[in-house]
């Protein structure tokens, strides 16, 4: 189990103020993570979000995308906001 958590973000920080800074989680998942997770997090080239993300905390998730991870996920760089509200959609949609 602890190897599917390393592989979780192939598609940092936190900001309270998703809506005002035009961060959308649920784009951003689109954009890119489905390809890997699949776009109902089902799991492609990667684990299915929805054996992962119930068992992550949010700073880990954080810390997946912003470093990517030793099971090959790529770092992604995005701003505060958008992490946040790539966490929070990760959240809301794949459990926790």
């Amino acid at each position: 189990m602890l190897a599917s958590l390393f592989l979780l973000v192939a598609c940092g920080g936190a900001s309270t103020d998703t809506a005002a800074s035009g961060a959308d989680g649920a784009t951003l998942y689109a954009s890119n993570c489905a390809s890997c997770h699949g776009a109902d997090g089902e799991g492609v080239s990667a684990p299915a979000m929805t054996l992962i993300v119930p068992d992550m905390m949010d700073e880990a998730i954080a810390d997946a995308i912003a470093n990517g991870t030793d099971g090959g996920m790529p770092a992604f760089t995005f701003d505060d906001a958008e992490t946040s509200a790539l966490v929070t959609y990760l959240r809301d949609t794949f459990g926790g």
